[in-house]
């Protein structure tokens, strides 16, 4: 890349160089746009990435279980009684 010179010499000389990554990336966006419309994306209806799944009362004391375990652990090894 020349890179002395007058602004329009040193143009030139940037444009081989940004070509390709224009191109390129115009090719990667087309490729993005096929594989989200191969996975349904542009389906209609109410788009979303997730299934929000049930949340059991079961499930809801699991999560607080593992919290307060977690805490309790934290506490106990800040006391110097877990190790």
């Amino acid at each position: 890349m020349d890179t002395e010179g007058r602004i329009w010499r040193r143009a030139r000389g940037v444009l081989p160089l940004a070509a390709p990554v224009v191109f390129g990336a115009l090719a990667e966006v087309e490729e993005r746009t096929m594989a989200l419309e191969a996975r349904a994306f542009s389906a209609p209806g109410r788009q979303t990435l997730l299934r929000v799944p049930a949340d059991r009362p079961v499930h809801r004391a699991i999560r607080w279980a593992a919290v307060l375990a977690l805490v309790a652990i934290v506490v106990l090894r800040a006391t110097g009684r877990l190790g």
